[in-house]
């Protein structure tokens, strides 16, 4: 199955994950990436309990709004195409994740974008491929010159929540990555990797934006 998809990376991700779908990831020269779908059993002979996970997965990418979606299937009749667009006029009967997963972020979106601080905010809008997964930043920062930066919001902690987040961090290996630490976690600055802004309440915009222009990556 190959999926161009042009928006909402997230919720697409959340069920090739939970579905368990082996995924090939190539970046699109305009906005947008390209998904192979593909499992481990496809490759060695046909099985219905994969053909059926894919099944499962399709009304995810409803959730979507840009995107198309093509698939090659065996029949009787031979190899066929199914394909589908974001124009097809069906609607999910899976649940879409919220725009924002906290207030912390919200509030930041809200006031960062709410005037013109010489950086264009988006939001979850880059996929970093991590092989068996993905990482997928809370903002993307880009300058008018081409500088690009990225922004994690680490806002609650657990031991397994810390361990799974640092090992995505590492292997994502971006030097243009700032992380929002919450101070009153248990995790202090020694756990982390690369620029660091700590907050309390809410993330200060100066802090971000100092970040920001220090940044020397471009796209």
């Amino acid at each position: 199955m190959k999926i161009i998809l042009k928006s909402d990376y997230r919720v697409v991700f959340q069920y090739i994950k939970l579905f368990r779908l082996i995924h090939r990831i190539i970046p699109l020269k305009t906005k947008g990436y390209e998904i192979i779908l593909d499992g481990p059993a496809s490759l060695f002979r046909n099985t219905q309990r994969y053909g059926i996970r894919l099944a499962n997965f399709l009304p995810a990418i409803l959730l979507a709004k840009k995107w198309k979606m093509s698939a090659y299937i065996d029949t009787h009749e031979g190899a066929k195409e199914f394909s589908l667009s974001d124009d097809c006029g069906l609607s999910s009967h899976y649940s879409k994740v919220s725009f924002f997963d906290s207030r912390i972020e919200e509030s930041f979106f809200g006031k960062f974008s709410g005037k013109d601080r010489g950086w264009r905010i988006e939001r979850e809008s880059e996929l970093i491929d991590l092989g068996d997964s993905v990482f997928i930043p809370d903002f993307t920062f880009r300058h008018p010159d081409g500088r690009i930066a990225h922004l994690e919001i680490v806002g609650f902690w657990t031991p397994e929540y810390f361990e799974s987040k640092k090992k995505k961090i590492k292997k994502a290996n971006r030097e243009n990555l700032i992380l929002a630490v919450n101070s009153k976690l248990n995790c202090g600055k020694d756990n982390w990797e690369g620029d660091i802004v700590y907050y309390k309440t809410g993330i200060k915009i100066g802090d971000v934006i100092e970040k920001l222009n220090a940044c020397e990556v471009r796209s």
